[in-house]
Order: structure tokens, then sequence, then C-alpha cells
């Protein structure tokens, strides 16, 4: 049963539903709540005593339960006696006696189960049955059984809200704390005000009692949320004795005791300052504290809670909004854009900060702010499926002249006059935006950029390092800032500088437009070439410019040749990307790409392609790319896994197809694993129209040769003569003289091929393969 006292395990917060027992019950339980034992048991009294009804058995228990606090179980146990010699077979009053005897103890656990079993056995869906043997249990410290009987209790009935207590003590007790809080709830939600320690509980009787004159009863209310702290926590927190202060202040000035209410709001207002210096206050407590303080008429102090918990760098969105509702809600709109003007000068950044500031302008603007959102959301929709220019101008416009201070129509009209070419105009609305919003990253980097592309690059670079001092940038805010600045460098000449922070934009996005010309336009500079080579063409220029109109691809890969020729691999590699991506996927600019990159770096390869895939720039020859490119860089094993995923891919070509079984064939002869199945791939290449490739006809008779098939590999290897001068070709001539036994021979065609440069790993391969069999290491040692 609930002790008068026992304020269990409260939950923060408080769900509530309509009250189930009458009106009497729940201002007995409010009396109790505030110590007016004898009011309460008087009211109890009169409200059973006054009813007809048998369904009293609820507010029999309460009055029971007050009865045991009051020391007048004895004269109660009396009158039930007196009552049931009258009425012998009334079952209520049989059952209020006994839990009566059960209470005071005047008879044992085990003997209240044995009558509370011979109600069941006339009643077996009684509720208050069940839930005694429950309390009995619960007293012998049998907790699993009490459990079962409290929960049959509320199987039988519902509303019997005292085995709900019962239930979350016990499992409290058992360390089930979800199931516990749930079991809380219900109780709180069908007896109100029998526990302590919810705020919103004291707080309603406060006021409750303070509307009725009842000044002391009103101040017991508000102590003993602090009790109920101290003697369950250990500790009362400063948001519940600030509360405590200002409440019993306001008690004091009700009751007319103004010193004694001076005194109070001097002490809460002191705990109010240390809660402001504490840096580690939660945002929930600020907040909390703001609430009191406005509810009491403080409202100076309480914006500076509120202002404390706009700027706490842990506050969330949730905070956010509940706060700008709070006062845009009320009509408060000059406070809150004080409030979150502050607010925005040290998160300018945060979008709810920013909404808010928003709104609470437009209010003071006199702005139909449903009607203003609604265009701006319709404007959103227009330039994302870039919609008709003079449609989207004249919505913008029509927006300025609503309100002229929103940073983000000023943007979209600056964006909208650069795209037609109309940059004075541009110009002015960048500007308006940057005077309006330029603490925001986002916008000091819009009106950086156009600076930089259209109007003044010092002034950018200025932006760009007041930027970069203030911190916190997100990774595309600092792959913005670098950005810029390669742009800012290269608009200087300083080439180099320009590319130093190119490439810590193009590691991330390899295969941008924009960081590929630029890169283009910087080593061009940077080559080691003649100056009359030193020059930007015009797909360059046009596609710098963004103007893609007309783009003379011969002139473009003529330049690429001629830096071919000259070994710049780098520019090269680059060139041929921006190539490819401009080729609707040609296959043809895509085997230029992968000698590019083989001849440049394949590791580099490897890495953009795979970004390439990520970016569902999905294609069979771009995981046939990553194949030949894990083979140069002899990863042969997954150079036949993407080589594998590449003959599996739905939109393959037979002529690929065959390429990669002849790439397949190689890895397997050069790892030696498989070889016949390496035959057999070279075989299936030939027959789909390689029959006169060069490289398919050399790994089909190295694969011969690995399984000492020579005359094989003689008769494939003569119908590759056209090639006779390739490494590889000269490399398997001498080892069939070897194998045929002819070592002279085989070393006299090795020999020139020692003195070859190792400019890829496999050619180094080869002549490795050589020096097994060459009786003179020389040459080689010479040459590496």
């Amino acid at each position: 049963m609930v002790d008068i006292d026992e304020v269990g395990n409260s939950p923060e917060g408080e769900v509530r539903l309509e009250e189930s027992q009458p009106n009497k019950l729940v201002l007995a339980n409010k009396l109790i709540f505030v110590h007016r034992y004898e009011e309460a048991y008087h009211i109890l009294t009169e409200l059973i005593e006054g009813s007809d009804d048998d369904g009293m058995l609820l507010p029999q228990l309460r009055r029971i339960e007050l009865a045991a606090k009051l020391k007048k179980l004895s004269h109660l146990q009396k009158q039930f006696r007196k009552k049931l010699e009258l009425d012998p077979d009334n079952l209520e009053l049989t059952i209020c006696l006994l839990m009566i005897d059960q209470l005071g103890e005047f008879i044992e656990p085990e003997e209240a189960i044995e009558q509370y079993k011979n109600i069941l056995n006339d009643d077996p869906t009684n509720a208050a049955a069940f839930y005694g043997i429950g309390f009995s249990l619960e007293m012998m410290g049998d907790l699993e059984r009490a459990i079962f009987n409290y929960e049959e209790s509320i199987r039988c009935d519902s509303n019997w809200y005292p085995s709900y207590f019962g239930l979350s003590q016990l499992n409290y007790q058992l360390g089930n704390a979800e199931e516990g809080d749930s079991y809380f709830y219900q109780f709180e939600q069908g007896a109100p005000y029998n526990v302590y320690g919810n705020f919103e509980t004291h707080r309603d009787l406060c006021q409750e009692f303070c509307d009725k004159e009842r000044y002391d009863d009103a101040e017991v209310a508000v102590t003993t949320l602090g009790e109920w702290w101290v003697g369950h926590r250990g500790h009362c927190p400063s948001e519940v004795k600030i509360y405590e202060n200002f409440a019993i202040a306001e008690i004091k000035r009700l009751k007319g005791d103004e010193r004694s209410c001076d005194l109070y709001r001097s002490a809460g207002l002191n705990l109010c300052d240390k809660v402001l210096g504490d840096d580690h206050a939660e945002e929930g407590i600020l907040y909390y504290v703001a609430k009191i303080l406005e509810e009491y008429n403080e409202l100076e102090y309480a914006l500076k809670f509120y202002r404390k918990t706009l700027q706490s760098s842990k506050v969330n969105q949730a905070m956010i909004q509940k706060i700008g509702g709070q006062f845009l809600s009320t009509g408060r709109y000059e406070l809150a854009r004080e409030l979150f003007e502050d607010a925005y000068h040290v998160f300018p950044d945060n979008p709810e900060i920013r909404f808010c500031l928003l709104i609470s302008k437009l209010r003071l603007a006199e702005v139909d702010v449903e009607n203003y959102l609604l265009s701006k959301e319709r404007l959103k929709h227009l330039v994302a499926s870039d919609s008709d220019r003079v449609e989207i101008l004249s919505l913008l416009h029509n927006l300025l002249a609503q309100f002229k201070d929103d940073p983000e129509v000023h943007y979209q009209l600056g964006d909208l006059y650069l795209r037609m070419e109309n940059i004075d105009r541009a110009f002015q609305h960048y500007q308006n935006m940057y005077d309006l919003d330029g603490s925001a990253k986002v916008t000091a980097l819009r009106f950086a950029s156009f600076l930089m592309h259209r109007g003044d690059p010092q002034k950018s670079l200025s932006i760009l390092e007041r930027i970069e001092r203030d911190g916190d940038l997100t990774d595309e805010d600092t792959i913005e800032v670098n950005w810029l600045k390669a742009s800012y460098f290269a608009r200087t000449e300083d080439y180099e500088k320009s590319q130093e922070y190119l490439n810590k934009v193009t590691c991330r996005d390899p295969w941008n437009v924009s960081y590929l010309v630029q890169e283009i336009i910087n080593k061009t500079f940077m080559a080691p070439v003649k100056d009359d080579l030193k020059q930007i063409d015009s797909v360059t220029e046009n596609l710098k410019n963004m103007d893609e109109r007309s783009l003379d691809w011969q002139e473009f890969d003529s330049l690429t040749k001629k830096f071919d020729d000259l070994m710049v691999y780098d520019l090269c590699y680059v060139r041929e990307k921006v190539r490819y991506l401009y080729s609707d996927g040609d296959q043809q600019a895509l085997l230029s790409l992968v000698d590019a990159v083989k001849k440049f770096d394949p590791k580099q390869g490897t890495f953009d392609f795979i970004r390439l895939i990520n970016t569902n720039f999905d294609s069979p020859l771009v995981y046939w790319a990553l194949g030949v490119m894990y083979k140069e860089l002899w990863q042969l094993e997954v150079a036949r896994m993407w080589l594998e995923q590449t003959i599996n891919h739905p939109d393959v070509t037979d002529a690929l197809r065959a390429k990669c079984y002849v790439e397949i064939a190689d890895c397997c002869v050069w790892m030696s694993k498989e070889l016949n199945n390496a035959v057999e791939f070279g075989k299936m290449a030939l027959d789909m129209g390689l029959a006169k490739d060069h490289q398919a006809l050399t790994v089909l008779s190295h694969a011969y040769i690995k399984t000492g098939q020579i005359k094989r590999a003689e008769n494939y290897l003569s119908l590759d003569d056209n090639e006779s001068d390739s490494i590889e070709h000269r490399f398997l001539k001498g080892l069939l003289e070897y194998r045929n036994g002819s070592k002279k021979l085989a070393n006299k065609i090795w020999k020139p091929l020692l003195t070859v440069k190792s400019d890829s790993i496999r050619i180094h391969n080869i002549k490795q393969e050589i020096l097994r069999f060459y009786f003179d290491g020389e040459p080689y040692l010479n040459v590496n």
C-alpha cells in the first residue's frame, strides 16, 4: 500500500489523464500532499459516508492509509467490525477490514493471503483481493509472486491504480528501470497528487492554493519539492532552489510580507548569477530557469538565460525552435529579434537561429509571413528546375518589394544577373547580401567567389583569410576556400602555389571539370617545355569561361599529342580526363585516358576511377580500365577481379569481353596459376575477333610456353611477326630458343633487352625473367 509520505521514484515529467475519482478524493490527495492530514481524513470520511455506491474501495483504501499516518487504525478497525456485524455479507466491508488488519499488522501476511484467497473463491476477478495478496507477498520478500498478483489485479480492473505503484517500486528494486517508469506513469495518471518530486505537480498545487489564499499550504507545496530531492537524490539542484525562492517570494508578497519577499527574491537572484557564471550549465537547465524567471516577472534576468541558452555550444534544434516559438507566437517580435540577433553573432551559420531571426524581422516589418515563405519555397523549386528566368526574376523582385533585408533573395538576384551577364547589377546584390549576412560562412564564400572571378581577387583573398581565422570550417567550406585560393594564385600567375591548393581539392573530387580545367592551365605553364607550347587552347579557355557551345576537340587532341611526345605525362593525364568527360563515354577516349594514366601514375588512376564509379558513373569500360591499371601496378589478383566484373556487367560488348579474356589470361600466365584456363581464355579471345591482335597472340604464345606446348607457341608467335620489335615478343622468341636447347641464340636475343629502360613494372619483370635464364648478369647490373 502507498505510505502517505511515500513518494516513490518519480521520473521527470508527468502524464495526465482526466481524474477518474470523484473531486473530493482529488481534493483529499491535494491536502495530503501539503500535510493537511486531518482535513483530508475528514473529507474522505464525508465522501465515503455520503455515498450510497458500493464502488468506494479506492477512497476507503486512501482513508485507511491516512488512518495509519494519524494512528487511527485501531479506531477505524472497531468501526468496521461493528458495520460488518450488522452486514456480515458485505464484501467491501470485509476487504476494508482485512486491509486495516494488514496495514496495522494486526494479522500475519500468510493469514491475510488465505483470507484474500477465500474472497477470490467467491469472486475470481476481484482486483482488491489480488492486490492484497501482492502486498502481503511483498512484505514477505517474495517479489516475483507479488509482481504476478499485482499484474493479475490490473487484469481484473485496469483502474486499480495502487497495483501500478506496487509494480513500479518492485521493478525499480529488481533493476528494471524502464518497466518501473512505465508503471509509475500509469500510477500518476490514475492517482494525481499522490507523489512528490514532479515539478509540474508542485507548481500547479502552489498556484491553486495561492488562488484560494491558502498561502501556508502553497508554501508547503513548494518546499516539499526540494525536500524530495534531498531525501531521494542527496542534493537539491540549483534550478529547483531558484524556483523555491521565487515561488516563496511571491507567496510572501501575496501575504503582505514585503521584507521576506525581498529576502527570498535576492536569494533567488544570487543563485541565478551562479548558474549564469557556470560555463558547463546545460541548456535544459538554462531554459528551465528562464521560464521560472519569466513566470515571476523577472524578464530582464530571463532574457539573460534565454541568450545564454541560444549561445550555448550544445544548443539543439528543438530548443531553438521552442524559444523562437515561445516569443514569436506571443507577439514579442522585438524581444525575439534581439535574442536571435545576439545568437546570430555567435552562431551565424545555425539554420534555426537564422530562420527565427528572419521571422522576427518579417513580423516587425508587418510582412505576411506565410505568403512570403510560400513564395520562397516556390522560388526554390523554380531555381532547381531551371525555369524561365523572367518568371524567377519577377518572383524575386516581388519578394524584395515585401522585405528588402533577406540575404537569400539578394543572393538569388545576384546569381541570376550574373548568368544574364549583368555584372553591375549582380555586384550590387552580392554586396547587399554580404552586408546583411557577411558573418555567415556560406554567404562570405559566395561573395568571395563572386569577387574572385568577377570583381576584386585581393578583397576576395582577405575574406577567405578571415573565414580561415574564424575556424570551425566544414569539409565543404575547406574545399571551397582552397579552390578559391587556387584561383587567386593562378590569377597572380603563381601556378605552383595555385596547384598546391588545387591538389587539396582534386583529391576529394578528381573529376570536377572546373578543377581539371584549372589544373590544365597550371600544369601547362609549369611544364618544362618551350614557351610556344605554354599556351591555353580554345577548349580550355571556353571551359574556363563556362562556355560549352563550340569546343574544337581536334585542336585540343593535337596539343595533348605534343605534350605526350615531350613526355609531360601528368599534364596529358589531366587533359585526357577532360576529353573523356566530354566524350559521352566514347571507348577510344577511355583507351587514350588509360594509356595516359599508365604512363603517368596507375596508382593515381585507380583512385580516380574508383571515385568515378562511386559517383554512379557506371560503365563496363570503367571497370575494364581499373583492371588494366591494377595490372599495370602488378596487382594481378585485384586486376583479375575488376576484369571479371567487366565480363559480368550487363552492358559489356563482345569486343570488350574479348579484351578482358586476354587480360585475364595474361594475369594467369604471370601468376603461373590456372595455365590451362589461360590457354582457353586466349583462344576464346582470338575466336571473338582478336585473331590478329598483337597482345592476344603474345599472351596465348606465352601461355603455351608455360604449359610446355612449344610448337603451338611458335605457331602463334610467328603470326605476330609484325610486332617483332616489341620487348615482350623478343623475350618470348628467346624463351622459345632456350626451350629448344639453343641457349646461345637465346642469350643473343635477350642481351640487348637488358639495356632497355625499366619504365614499367612489366618491363622490369620481363628482365627479371631473362636473368633466370641468362648466364651472364653483368649487362643487367650495369644498366640498373
